[in-house]
């Protein structure tokens, strides 16, 4: 089974205040993965620097066979990879289908300005 999603000895955390250090994973294609650990363990850091919201200060992500590490977010989620937030409220004054729809749109709004994928 190929590799569809490699983190290589990330490092990331917020400031000068490293979180995860050199963590690397494979999730091959077909898998289910759950990451688990105690709060504060670094579980919502790993998979927010996978997404580009945290910004990787060492090492390397692979999506697909194609880095992805330095990324902006819109350039990642065009790519494939997606996040689902553990809130229950992503936009919480608007409707369950309003949410929808503008995930769905996300695509569409900004492509002509975003780099595309090596």
């Amino acid at each position: 089974m190929s590799a569809l999603l490699e983190l290589d000895r990330i490092t990331s955390g917020y400031g000068r205040l490293p979180v995860l250090r050199e963590v690397s994973l494979t999730v091959r294609t077909g898998e289910i993965v759950a990451l688990i650990g105690a709060n504060g363990a670094g579980k919502s850091t790993l998979l927010n620097t996978v997404m580009g919201l945290v910004a990787v200060a060492g090492g390397g992500i692979r999506f697909d066979g194609r880095m992805i590490s330095g990324l902006p977010t819109s350039a990642i989620v065009r790519a494939g990879l997606a996040q689902v937030p553990e809130r229950r409220q992503l936009f919480g004054a608007m409707t369950f289908e309003a949410n929808v729809r503008l995930g769905a749109g996300v695509l569409a709004v900004g492509e002509a300005d975003e780099p595309a994928l090596p």
